[in-house]
């Protein structure tokens, strides 16, 4: 099975994305980090191995 990723995607994940490189003074709420984990388990570890440690 075949799937095509639409070009605006393409560009959103390699041309327009951008790495944080600052911090801000402003909080994070107990549910955006919920939030944040609920996506980060998802994604793919090196070999497998599930290396993540969040505290």
């Amino acid at each position: 099975m075949s799937y095509k990723i639409d070009q605006a995607a393409l560009d959103t994940l390699f041309l327009k994305a951008r790495s944080q490189n600052g911090w801000t003074d402003q909080g994070v709420s107990e549910a955006e980090l919920r939030a944040l984990y609920d996506l980060a388990i998802y994604g793919p570890t090196s070999a497998n191995t599930q290396p993540a440690r969040i505290l």
